[in-house]
C-alpha cells in the first residue's frame, strides 16, 4: 500500500494547532491557511515553483511554536521568546532519552545485587525522578544565564527548520491499526487459555505442564481473560465511534489497569509462573535468566501500560484523532 504523507502546509498547520485550545482550533487553521495561500499565490505571480514559493510561505511565517503562541496569546517568557522553543526542545529531548535510560541501569544493577521486584522497582522509579528533575532544573538555569548574558545575537535564529516538521497525526481510528489491536489482544487470550494444556516438547508422552500456576486457574485466568475480551470490544467500540473520547478513554484506563496491576502483583510475589514449569525447563545454565522472566514481565507490562494510558487521554482532550 503506497503511503501518503502531508504536505508540508498540512504539516505546519498541525504543529501550530497543537498548542491552541480546541474551540479555536477551527478558526485558527482557517486563518493560517488563508494567510499561507494568499502568501504561496504570490509568489507564484513572483515567477517561484510551487514547491519553492510553499516553502519561502511557511519559513516566512518562523517557528511553528511561536506561531501557536502568538494565536493562543501565551508569552514564552520562562526563559525567554527568543530561546524558549530550543530550550522545550532540548529538554524533552533529554528527559526522553536521558531518563528510560537511568531506570534501566538503576533497575538492572539493584536487580543484580540480589534485591526483590518492588526493591528494583522502587530504586528505578525514584532515581528516574530524581534525574529528570535534576535535568529540568540544570537545563532552565542554563537556558536562563544564555538569555541573560549570552547576548542576542541569536534572537532571530532557532534550530526549528521546516524538515522537521513532524506528520500530522491521523483524526481517525485506522481499520489496520484497530485490526493488529484485535488480533494482538486475541493471541494473549488464546495464551492465557491454552498455557495449561502445554506438554514440554522432550517429554511428549509426559503430563502436561501449565506454564502459569495452576491456582491461577481459580479466579485470576478467568479474570484475565474477560478483561482482554472486553479490550477487544473496546477497539471494536473506537474504531465505530472513529476516535477517541474521554469515556473510552477511562475505560481503556480502567481495563488497562485491572490487567497490569494482578499481573505485575503475582510477578512480584512469585505467583506468576508455575514452579514445576520453571524447574523442568531450568538447568544450571539457565536458571539466572528464568529467575528474571517476572522482573521483565513486570517491566514491560508497566511500560506498556503507561503508554497506553497516556496515549489515550492525550488523544482524547486533544483531539488529535
Amino acid at each position: 500500500m503506497t503511503t501518503i504523507h502531508a504536505s508540508l502546509t498540512d504539516r505546519y498547520v498541525a504543529a501550530v494547532l497543537v498548542g491552541v485550545s480546541a474551540d479555536r482550533r477551527p478558526e485558527v487553521e482557517a486563518r493560517l491557511r488563508d494567510a499561507i495561500r494568499r502568501d504561496v499565490d504570490k509568489r507564484l505571480a513572483d515567477g517561484q515553483s510551487a514547491d519553492d514559493a510553499e516553502r519561502a510561505a511557511l519559513m516566512g511565517l518562523g517557528d511553528p511554536m511561536r506561531v501557536s503562541a502568538g494565536y493562543s496569546d501565551r508569552e514564552l517568557h520562562l526563559i525567554g521568546p527568543d530561546l524558549y522553543p530550543d530550550y522545550i526542545r532540548l529538554l524533552r529531548l533529554l528527559l526522553i532519552v536521558v531518563v528510560p535510560i537511568v531506570a534501566v541501569v538503576i533497575g538492572t544493577v539493584t536487580a543484580l545485587s540480589g534485591v526483590d521486584l518492588w526493591g528494583v522497582l522502587t530504586a528505578s522509579v525514584g532515581t528516574a525522578f530524581t534525574v529528570g528533575v535534576q535535568v529540568a532544573f540544570w537545563v532552565t538555569v542554563a537556558f536562563a544565564l544564555i538569555d541573560r548574558y549570552g547576548g542576542r545575537a541569536r534572537a532571530s535564529t532557532s534550530t526549528w527548520d521546516l524538515d522537521d516538521l513532524p506528520e500530522p497525526p491521523s483524526r481517525g481510528v485506522s481499520l489496520g491499526g484497530t485490526i493488529g489491536s484485535v488480533i494482538g489482544l486475541g493471541l494473549l487470550a488464546w495464551f492465557l487459555l491454552w498455557q495449561p494444556g502445554y506438554q514440554e516438547s522432550f517429554d511428549p508422552g509426559g503430563p502436561s505442564i501449565p506454564i502459569l500456576d495452576p491456582a491461577l486457574d481459580q479466579f485470576w485466568i478467568p479474570f484475565l481473560v474477560v478483561v482482554v475480551l472486553a479490550s477487544i470490544a473496546l477497539e471494536i467500540v473506537k474504531h465505530v465511534v472513529g476516535r477517541w473520547t474521554v469515556p473510552i478513554a477511562a475505560v481503556n484506563t480502567v481495563l488497562t489497569l485491572a490487567f497490569a496491576v494482578p499481573v505485575v502483583w503475582l510477578a512480584s510475589t512469585d505467583q506468576l509462573l508455575n514452579p514445576t514449569f520453571v524447574s523442568t525447563i531450568t538447568g544450571e545454565a539457565w536458571a539466572s535468566a528464568v529467575a528474571w522472566v517476572p522482573v521483565l514481565i513486570s517491566w514491560l507490562i508497566v511500560v506498556l501500560s503507561v503508554i497506553d494510558i497516556a496515549d489515550g487521554w492525550w488523544k482524547a482532550l486533544k483531539g488529535a484523532t
